[in-house]
C-alpha cells in the first residue's frame, strides 16, 4: 500500500500500480517507492479504479515516464472526466490531459491476458456503484482493489442495485480481502 495524500494506492508485484492519487503528488510517490529501491519510472503499468481526480491524477506524468496505462474498454469514454477539474489548477499541480496514444485500451474480457503479460495473475471486473466507470482488480489470491466501492456492511444504507450487483460479482469471483482507497481493508 502506498499512501499518496488521502488516497491509498497499491503496487502489485513491483509492476502494476492501482490508482495514483492527485496530480502534483509525484514527490509522495517517490517517497513511497524509495524503501523498495524503486522510482516512479520503474512502474510498468497502471490501472485506475475510476476516473476521479484523486485516483488518476498522476496518470499523465507516469505515462510520460514510460508506464503503460491499461484502460478497459468500459472506462474509455471516461478517460478525460477529470481534465476540467485539473484545468483550473494546472499550474499548481502540473497536470496535463493524458494523450490518447498513451493508453492501452482492451476489451474487459481480455483483462486476464493483458495482466498476465505483466506477470499479474488476476482479472479486472466491472464494479459500478460509486461511479459508472468503476472497476476492480481482483487477483487470483482473492485480493480485490476496489477504489471507492462502499464497504459491504454499508450497502443497506445506499439501496443501490448497482452496488449490490458489484458486491455479488466480487464474491462470486472469489474476493477474500478488499482493499479500499480511503479505508482500512475488509476481510470477507
Amino acid at each position: 500500500m502506498l499512501p499518496l495524500g488521502r488516497t491509498r494506492c497499491y503496487l502489485i508485484d513491483h509492476a502494476l500500480l492501482v490508482d495514483t492519487g492527485w496530480a502534483g503528488t509525484m514527490p509522495l510517490l517517490h517517497q513511497a517507492l524509495s524503501p523498495a529501491g524503486m522510482t516512479p519510472s520503474d512502474i510498468s503499468c497502471l490501472i485506475v479504479t475510476h476516473f476521479h481526480p484523486d485516483h488518476m491524477g498522476l496518470a499523465p506524468a507516469l505515462t510520460d515516464l514510460g508506464c503503460t496505462f491499461l484502460v478497459p474498454d468500459i472506462q474509455l469514454s471516461h478517460l478525460h472526466d477529470a481534465d476540467r477539474i485539473f484545468a483550473t489548477e494546472r499550474r499548481r499541480h502540473g497536470f496535463h490531459p493524458i494523450g490518447d496514444q498513451a493508453v492501452c485500451s482492451f476489451p474487459l474480457e481480455d483483462a486476464r491476458r493483458i495482466l498476465s503479460s505483466y506477470g499479474i495473475a488476476g482479472e479486472i471486473l466491472a464494479t459500478p456503484g460509486h461511479s459508472e466507470d468503476s472497476v476492480t482488480l481482483l487477483l487470483d489470491s482473492g485480493d480485490a482493489f476496489v477504489g471507492d466501492l462502499p464497504r459491504s456492511k454499508l450497502l443497506g444504507l445506499y439501496g443501490d442495485p448497482a452496488m449490490d450487483a458489484s458486491w455479488e460479482t466480487l464474491l462470486s469471483h472469489g474476493a477474500r480481502c478488499v482493499h479500499f482507497a480511503h479505508e482500512e481493508d475488509e476481510w470477507l
